[in-house]
């Protein structure tokens, strides 16, 4: 997984076809053959062009082969943390997982936690498990590929976390004495835990500030989550405004797993929702939208 060699070693590769590669004038126009020398590569600019080519196919080629390495990786560290994402918002996300649970993956998820033989919050062993796989990677890769690699492994993870929001049996707890209740409380403080504690996981990896940045899109649907059940409309509108793309249906998805929303409620704020939306596409019927991370949400 290393980048390009350093002393140029693609460059010597080159050069031996310079000196092999004939000449276009190679041969004389009289047919003898005996009067016409090679030119110098640097004399001749169909060669220098051709040389320029082949190069350029080669970087084209490091470049997409690099690319689909790095997602190999992507894919492979992925892996060992979806059986635990397919938990958040359900009961165990709630109660916290078992000390001894494996199906995290790596062996860093239950930290010292686990050491007492305590329940420890799932996003640990996603975290823990990451991390060895982001240590092994940036031991062994060039810079800017691990860069590269950092940057694709947490937005597929994005991915993945706003999914988990709507995992089977997934219900954000309210309590029925109100909004500030105990039941609200646990769970939207939960969502934001979650959300930190993997900022914080790759901002040792990339700059805290784009590891943060990585992060808006899952906030802003914890925003949703964690909203007065009377204004919700307004954390949508903040949310689609970002992201404009955002499917309808997932929002309702969503939303629709708030056990303060009854199906009156719901129904109602969708409307609002909707109507808000098709509201900005009229005014702005030539506008391209942006296309954004939750377009590679998976249709449901």
């Amino acid at each position: 997984m290393a980048g390009p060699p350093a002393d140029g070693g693609g460059g010597r590769q080159l050069g031996d076809l310079e000196v092999a590669a004939p000449a276009a004038d190679d041969t004389g126009g009289d047919g003898g053959g005996g009067g016409s020398t090679a030119a110098a590569p640097a004399d001749n600019p169909y060669r220098v062009q051709a040389l320029a080519r082949i190069r350029s196919s080669a970087l084209d080629g490091f470049v997409r082969l690099s690319r689909r390495c790095c997602g190999l990786l992507v894919d492979m560290a992925l892996r060992d943390v979806v059986p635990v994402l397919v938990k958040f918002h359900c009961a165990e996300w709630y109660d916290g997982g078992s000390a001894g649970d494996s199906s995290g993956g790596g062996g860093g998820g239950g930290g010292d936690d686990a050491a007492g033989g305590g329940p420890v919050p799932l996003v640990r062993f996603v975290v823990g498990t990451l991390d060895d796989y982001l240590s092994d990677f940036q031991e062994h890769m060039n810079e800017y590929l691990f860069s590269k690699l950092a940057s694709e492994l947490q937005e597929r993870l994005a991915v993945l976390h706003l999914e988990a929001f709507r995992n089977k049996g997934a219900k954000f707890r309210s309590s029925a004495g109100g909004d500030d209740g105990p039941g609200a409380a646990a769970a939207a403080a939960r969502i934001r835990a979650d959300i930190d504690a993997i900022a914080d996981l790759f901002g040792r990896y990339r700059s805290a500030k784009r590891a943060r940045a990585a992060q808006d899109p899952v906030l802003r649907v914890a925003a949703l989550i964690e909203a007065n059940p009377r204004l919700v409309f307004l954390d949508f509108y903040t949310l689609w405004k970002a992201y404009p793309d955002v499917p309808m249906a997932y929002v309702e998805e969503v939303l629709g797993r708030r056990d303060d929303l009854d199906r009156a409620a719901l129904r109602e704020t969708m409307e609002q929702c909707r109507s808000k939306v098709q509201e900005e596409r009229e005014k702005n019927p030539g506008k391209e939208w942006p296309v954004t991370l939750f377009s590679k949400l998976a249709s449901k």
